[in-house]
């Protein structure tokens, strides 16, 4: 798998040309910044993230749907 660094050095033009829409890029800088914080405050931040998610995805369907994915 590359590492972080590997990955910031490239720009999604030069991967993609310029309609690259990959997230991969923004994920390694998120990834980069959760990195300087601490390990406490970094769990805060991703645990209101996933919190957030699935709450909108559960007041975004169907009751069936998210009972057979559950």
């Amino acid at each position: 798998m590359p590492s972080l660094k590997w990955i910031q050095k490239l720009r999604p033009v030069y991967v993609k040309g310029d309609r690259s829409k990959s997230v991969l890029f923004d994920a390694c800088m998120l990834a980069k910044e959760l990195n300087k914080l601490e390990e406490k405050e970094r769990w805060k931040i991703i645990i209101k993230v996933w919190v957030e998610m699935l709450s909108y995805a559960a007041s975004h369907c169907r009751p069936e749907t998210h009972a057979q994915q559950v």
